[in-house]
C-alpha cells in the first residue's frame, strides 16, 4: 500500500465518496452492528490476523496490510475509497488481538486507551467503530491533520462515554511493544484480557504464543 501525506487525507477521501453510492441517512449511527470489520495488519501478518479474528468473531474480515508509520488518517481515507466498505463498519488498527470470541456488538465499545500518566489515546490501538459518512464530514469540517487530534473530535461528536482501560487497570487491553516481553503477562491477558495489541516487533515476539493459546 502506498503512503501519502496526512494533508491529502481529506482530499483523497472527500473523492473517494464522490464516487461512491450515498447511503441513507438512517444508517448513521443507527445503534446496529457494524456491516463490515476491516482489520489492520503489519506486512508479513495478514494471514494470521485473519484467522484469529475470525476465529473469535466467526467472520471473514477485511484485512488492510499497513505499515507501522502510516498514519491513521491515511488508512481512512483507503478504507472510505474501498468499494467493500459502505456505512457503518468497525476499523481495527494494526495488530490488534481478541484475546476470545467477541461480537461485533462488543466491538462497537468504544474504548479509549489510558497510559500510565492518565492520557486518553483516541487513536491508538484499539477497535474503532466508524461511519463513512460522518467520517467525510468530520474530514471537510477538521482542519486537523492529526490523527489522534482527529479521532479526539470524532469521539467528542459521535462516539460518547467511550469505555476507558489501561495495562494497569481493568480487563480492556495488555499492549506489547517490547522484542522481549514477559511470556507469562502475555498469557495471562489471553486469558484475562479483550484485547493484546501489539508492535510489529512485540507482535513477532508473541506469534508463537498467538498460534499456541489463541489459534490451537
Amino acid at each position: 500500500m502506498a503512503k501519502k501525506s496526512s494533508s491529502n487525507s481529506k482530499t483523497a477521501a472527500a473523492g473517494a465518496v464522490e464516487n461512491t453510492a450515498p447511503v441513507a441517512a438512517s444508517t448513521k449511527m443507527s445503534g446496529q452492528a457494524p456491516r463490515k470489520l476491516v482489520i489492520c495488519a503489519y506486512h508479513g501478518t495478514e494471514d494470521r490476523m485473519e484467522k484469529v479474528w475470525r476465529k473469535m468473531t466467526g467472520i471473514s474480515p477485511l484485512i488492510i496490510a499497513v505499515d507501522q508509520e502510516q498514519p491513521l488518517l491515511d488508512i481512512i481515507a483507503d478504507v472510505i475509497a474501498s468499494p467493500e466498505v459502505d456505512g457503518d463498519f468497525i476499523l481495527v488498527p494494526a495488530n490488534c488481538v481478541p484475546c476470545s470470541p467477541i461480537s461485533l456488538d462488543e466491538l462497537a465499545g468504544p474504548f479509549v486507551f489510558v497510559d500510565v500518566s492518565g492520557r486518553r489515546h483516541y487513536s491508538d490501538r484499539l477497535p474503532l467503530p466508524l461511519n463513512k459518512d460522518l467520517l467525510v464530514d468530520e474530514l471537510v469540517a477538521q482542519d486537523e491533520v492529526d490523527s489522534e487530534a482527529f479521532m479526539a473530535t470524532y469521539f467528542r461528536n459521535h462516539l460518547h462515554r467511550p469505555i476507558e482501560g489501561g495495562f494497569r487497570f481493568g480487563n480492556l487491553v495488555t499492549p506489547v511493544y517490547r522484542t522481549n516481553p514477559c511470556e507469562n503477562l502475555v498469557i495471562e491477558a489471553f486469558v484475562r484480557k479483550k484485547f493484546v495489541t501489539a508492535s510489529p516487533e512485540g507482535f513477532e515476539a508473541i506469534a508463537v504464543l498467538v498460534d499456541q493459546y489463541l489459534l490451537g
